[in-house]
This record gives structure tokens, C-alpha cells and sequence, in this order.
């Protein structure tokens, strides 16, 4: 090649890991998330693939971490980085990642399991990558806090396998299109923020369900104003 030709960073392929980390995702029924070579999940895969520590990590690990890269890369735009992102996409524990706390397990508690992922008001965009529903393969994850930020898209039916959340914070980004039905099996949700977004439709009645059944507050949503989402006043509170 022509020496004067840009030199491109090289990220070499893993395809034990790919078809790993595609089966662990065909069983939340994402079986094309690494489709498109050019997504945020195909990168965070990538990542992995060429990290340092690869060989080190557990099955366990090796799903949380690229769950959480996946995020990252879905919610870093080109020339638009995070605020804080101290640690996230390097070797380092990702219960050391900037804004994230984990419940420790394993010998010595080599294994911690994320149990809240809180970055509000911290510059990310893009929006949620299928992969990131791995972030939460521990089952532990309580917290998910990004609001006042710039996250588009629609709201992920995956988050609906994030069976132990409690609190799910959306408000003041720029999701669209409509609340997935999958919420409404987070029976351990009880705070959901989807205000100062463009979302549309109608709250799903599995979600109201919780309310009526008193798990889940009242949802703070745009329901006031024609043309926002449409939900019944015992199950929103419209602002």
C-alpha cells in the first residue's frame, strides 16, 4: 500500500465470541444485533474482541462488559463525547466505569454485578443499542438513570427483561414513538420518568396494571398537552 495513505487501527475479529455473544443474545430474541458491522453492538464486540484482558474474564463478565460498552458506543456521537466517561470501554472493572455501582460476588468479589447505571445530565446521545440489554445478565440491576440528556430513538422493549428495576429515568432526552409493552413486566418497578420526551401512543395497560396493583407510582409523563402520550389520570401524572 501507499506509504502516505492513512494508517487504520486494525480490530481483529473473535468468532468463538461472536457466536458466544450471539447466542446469549438470540435468547432475549436479539439474534441480528451484530448484523450491521457498523453498530454500536458490532463495535462493542469488537472492543471485547481486542481487549487486553479478554482471556481473563468469565462467560458472566465477558456479557456485562460488552452489554456496557454497547451503551457506550450507542450513546457517544462523533464529536459529541460524554461529560464524564472516567474508565468506560477500558480494561478496568466495569463496576469501576464512571457512574455505575455494582453488587460484589465471586471469590474476593471478582464478579460484581451491575446494580445501577446513573448518568444523568452527562452529554450522551444516539440512542440504546439492542447489545446493551446485556449490561443487566446479572439480574441485579435496580437503576437505570439516563435522564437530562440527549438519547433518542424509541424506548428499547428490552428493558423489559431487567426483571428487579425499580427505577427506570428517561425524562428530558428525545425518545419517540411508544412506551414497548415490555415494561409492563418490571413487577418490581416503582418510579418510571418518561416526561420532556416526543413519545407518542398510548401507555400499554401492563404498565397501568402495576400502578393499580400499587407497585408503581403514578408515571410522570407528557400526557397534558394534544399530540403526547395518552394515559388514563390514575395511571400518569401528566406534566
Amino acid at each position: 500500500p501507499d506509504g502516505d495513505e492513512e494508517e487504520v487501527e486494525y480490530l481483529a475479529e473473535d468468532v468463538e465470541l461472536k457466536s458466544f455473544l450471539t447466542f446469549h443474545l438470540g435468547s432475549f430474541g436479539l439474534d441480528d444485533a451484530l448484523s450491521d458491522p457498523t453498530g454500536p453492538s458490532y463495535r462493542a464486540y469488537l472492543w471485547l474482541a481486542n481487549s487486553d484482558n479478554l482471556d481473563g474474564l468469565s462467560d458472566f463478565r465477558r456479557m456485562q462488559r460488552f452489554g456496557m460498552a454497547a451503551l457506550y458506543y450507542g450513546t457517544t456521537s462523533p464529536g459529541s463525547d460524554w461529560a464524564a466517561s472516567t474508565h468506560w470501554a477500558t480494561d478496568r472493572s466495569e463496576c469501576d466505569w464512571y457512574g455505575v455501582s455494582c453488587v460484589r460476588m465471586g471469590s474476593a468479589g471478582s464478579d460484581g454485578i451491575i446494580r445501577e447505571i446513573s448518568l444523568p445530565g452527562n452529554g450522551l446521545t444516539g440512542s440504546i443499542p439492542p447489545g446493551a440489554v446485556l449490561a443487566g445478565v446479572g439480574g441485579r440491576l435496580a437503576g437505570l438513570d439516563l435522564s437530562g440528556n440527549a438519547v433518542g430513538g424509541t424506548v428499547p422493549e428490552a428493558l423489559g427483561v431487567f426483571a428487579n428495576l425499580s427505577v427506570l429515568d428517561l425524562r428530558d432526552n428525545d425518545f419517540t414513538g411508544r412506551i414497548p409493552d415490555g415494561l409492563g413486566r418490571l413487577k418490581n418497578l416503582e418510579y418510571l420518568y418518561v416526561d420532556g420526551n416526543a413519545i407518542t401512543g398510548r401507555m400499554p395497560d401492563g404498565v397501568c396494571s402495576l400502578v393499580e396493583d400499587g407497585v408503581l407510582n403514578p408515571v410522570a409523563a407528557d400526557c397534558a398537552a394534544s399530540g403526547g402520550l395518552e394515559c388514563d389520570p390514575d395511571c400518569c401524572e401528566c406534566v
